[in-house]
């Protein structure tokens, strides 16, 4: 698995890559110091690689691709 820091003005935080990641979600959010219920939000096209996987353990919500969808206005 591979980290990757993305720093900004408002903040920082980290992305995870890694082949297996989706099956060790759940510890890495636990260790992440996040409680459940976790609740996924994702994209069409990363939900039709593994949504069946990321169903199975969360609550996962779609939004369309694009950066128009991720605005809470």
């Amino acid at each position: 698995m591979h980290s990757i820091d993305v720093k900004l003005q408002q903040g920082a935080y980290q992305i995870r890559v890694g082949a297996g990641l989706v099956s060790r979600l759940h510890d890495e959010l636990a260790s992440a110091g996040l409680r459940e219920p976790y609740f996924l939000i994702s994209q069409p096209r990363v939900l039709k690689a593994a949504g069946a996987q990321l169903k199975r353990k969360f609550q996962v919500i779609s939004i369309p691709d694009g950066e128009r969808a991720k605005t809470l206005s």
